[in-house]
């Protein structure tokens, strides 16, 4: 990588759209290894209502979900298609702190292990250098149209 991936970038190596494009931007990447990245949380996202009323954190699972594209940046390659990572198991996810609108939320996603088509990925959400959740994923790839 030469240089951050922001989101223009973000969402040609992803399928996501609307809300549940996740990343803004990507600090670091090195193909097939690792990937770091960012979402800037805000106060108007759709969930900040119901989650919960008058005290407002951000959904374990996005965090989740966070992690999970960032794991699938670690695949992306300008000369291939977009990349569709599917989830195939979350294992061990520790929630360590509470995320809340206005902050940037930070992921890392660092290959573990590979093998019959399944990657597995060390993950972590963190904010201002302190982890806010860890945990593996267990992901497939597929980078062809086909469902």
């Amino acid at each position: 990588m030469t240089g951050p991936i922001n989101r223009d970038g973000v969402m040609k190596a992803l399928p996501h759209r609307g809300a549940m494009l996740m990343i803004d931007c990507v600090t670091e990447l090195e193909y097939g290894r690792m990937a770091i990245g960012y979402k800037d949380i805000g106060e108007r996202e759709f969930w900040c209502d119901g989650h919960f009323p008058g005290e407002p954190i951000f959904p374990g699972v996005l965090v989740i979900e966070i992690m999970a594209q960032i794991s699938a940046m670690a695949f992306y390659r300008e000369d291939e298609p977009a990349t569709k990572l599917y989830l195939a198991k979350v294992d061990s996810v520790k929630f360590l702190s509470k995320v809340t609108p206005n902050c940037r939320l930070f992921a890392e996603a660092a290959l573990d292990v590979e093998g019959a088509g399944f990657f597995r990925l060390k993950c972590r959400a963190f904010m201002e250098g302190k982890d806010v959740a860890v945990g593996t994923l267990t992901c497939y790839i597929r980078r062809d149209n086909k469902e």
